[in-house]
Order: structure tokens, then sequence, then C-alpha cells
């Protein structure tokens, strides 16, 4: 359970602000970040669901799949101002980007959105939910303007593993959930307390009619 009067205190004593890493490639656009699409040059909001040497794989604002970009074109290596700036961003962070290309897009710009708080609290509907006991995340949408964030269940030092108790919450959040989490930042968004404010209607499934005549 989620005590009340926790809740409040942390709304009241939270500020929450967002940071943005220097990146170049990003900084000299005049353009305002927009929801078009990264191939048409846009700056596109997104969750970092995985990151190699040669790719991330990015979940755009609005998007059910995510997308793999390549950090360069095939047999070339990244810009140095491009390499720097994805050492500051991790899988599950907020990030704004650009890319070029179609089929195989290249991200040409990224700056990943850090929070200048250690400690907030979110309220919003649940649009992405994945269970995985090792690393239980969810996403969640704010009720007032934001951008979807992802968390995930708080690490507990004890037990060298993610909070099971909150993977147990996570494990039974439905899309369309709506939620208030109380969460701590360490590279990531990380999920210290979830309260159900109240679930998702249940979808109505129409009764086929059926005919008493023979086909």
């Amino acid at each position: 359970m989620i005590v009340k009067n926790w809740f409040v205190s942390v709304l009241a004593g939270a500020v929450l602000a967002i940071g943005f890493c220097a990146m170049p490639s990003l900084q000299a656009a005049e353009k305002k970040p927009s929801q078009a699409g990264a191939s048409q040059g846009g700056r596109v909001f997104g969750i970092v669901t995985a990151k190699t040497d040669k790719d991330i794989m990015v979940k755009a604002e609005g998007e059910t799949e995510t997308k793999r970009y390549l950090l360069a074109p095939p047999g070339s290596a990244p810009k140095a101002d491009l390499q720097a700036a994805l050492k500051m961003v991790f899988p599950t962070n907020l990030v704004m980007f650009q890319a070029q290309g179609g089929q195989d897009p290249v991200l040409t710009g990224i700056q990943a959105i850090h929070s200048k708080t250690r400690f907030g609290m979110v309220m919003g509907t649940v649009v992405a939910v994945d269970a995985d006991p090792k690393w239980p995340t969810f996403d969640v949408k704010p009720g007032s303007q934001g951008h979807t964030e992802r968390y995930v269940a708080r690490w507990d030092m004890a037990a060298k593993s993610v909070d099971k108790k909150l993977a147990q919450i996570i494990a039974g959040l439905n899309v369309g959930d709506k939620v208030k989490v109380a969460w701590s930042y360490d590279e990531r968004k990380r999920a210290m307390q979830i309260q159900v404010v109240s679930r998702a209607k249940p979808k109505r499934v129409e009764k086929e009619e059926k005919s008493d005549q023979a086909p």
C-alpha cells in the first residue's frame, strides 16, 4: 500500500526539472521539437530501449514499436560529437534525436533528457508494460503536458535485484491504468512507490449473433 501522506510530502518537496546534455548537432537547429518522423529530419522524442556500439533502439513518442537506428553509415565510424552524446544515454532514458534515411536510418544527433532532481512524482496513464521479473518497466504518459517516460522498479541492494514487491505491482498494471508514481533518479528513473489511482475500463466484447438458419 502507498501511504498517502508520503505522496503528499514528496509532491510538496519535489520540483521536477528537465536538463539537456549538450549536443552540437541538435543545438544548431532552430526548429522547435516536433512529432515528425526522424526520416524526415525532424526532432523526435523517444525512449531508448537498447544501445550497442553500432546501433540504438528507440521507441518514438506515440509509437507502439521500437525502431533501429544506425550510429553511422555501413563502413563508417560514428562522429566524435555523437559518440560523446551517446555516453550520457542509457536504456530507458527519454531522448530527443534526429536521424536521416528511410529503410536504415542513421542517427545524426541525440540529447539525453536527464532530471536535475533526485526525487519526484508523476501522475499519468500507463501506455506500456514489460513484466520481465529481472527488469520490469512501464511507460507513463503524464496527465498534464509532458512526454511519455519509462520507469524501472527500484534496485534492492540487499537482494541484489529489483524490488520484488514493485515487480509484482508492475506485472499487475494494464495499459490505460491511471497511476501515481514516486521516483528517484540515478542514470534513469526508478519507481520507488506505485499507486493505482484507477483501473482501465474493460473493453466491450460484442457477442456475435447466432443465426438459426443453415448456411
